[in-house]
């Protein structure tokens, strides 16, 4: 993604709305990620720091405690490229669907809002290059070596 002078704000990724889901945006400079758990609780972890004009990698890491287990908790790292910059906890989570009539939506929250931190659309305002979901049980930093290795074969075959 492409952060402008000035910085940005708005929804990168999220799924769900007011009744339940999670959301990644940028607000007040910082990236946040948040779980709504059927709004009786909401898990938030935000940066510890601004997020500086540029070009970046911005993503949240999940853990689940236990693989398969029905609303299980677990830990959320954001990092900024490769460095972590902001780290929580939640205890548990939405188990089965988050709402039949939200959507799963990218650069924007098109319907209810995940987060009481913004009001919909709240549409980001800078750049997004790609957004990649991946619920596989491979790390940050596999999916990174991957990426890398990728990129270097890309670049080794022009």
């Amino acid at each position: 993604m492409e952060i402008p002078e000035g910085g940005a704000e708005g929804v990168l990724v999220c799924c769900g709305g007011l009744s339940g889901g999670f959301a990644v945006f940028m607000k007040d400079g910082k990236l946040h990620w948040e779980h709504n758990y059927y709004n009786e609780v909401r898990y938030r972890v935000s940066s510890s720091g601004t997020i500086p004009p540029g070009r970046h990698v911005l993503s949240a890491e999940v853990k689940v405690d236990k693989q398969g287990k029905f609303e299980t908790g677990g830990t959320v790292t954001l990092r900024l490229d490769k460095k972590a910059i902001g780290e929580g906890r939640f205890e548990k989570q939405i188990g089965g669907f988050f709402t039949a009539n939200e959507s799963f939506d990218i650069g924007c929250d098109t319907c209810s809002p995940v987060s009481d931190l913004y009001k919909t659309p709240f549409a980001f305002n800078g750049t997004l290059i790609r957004v990649m979901v991946d619920v596989s049980e491979a790390t940050f930093e596999d999916l990174a070596a991957q990426h890398e290795a990728q990129a270097r074969l890309a670049m080794a075959t022009q």
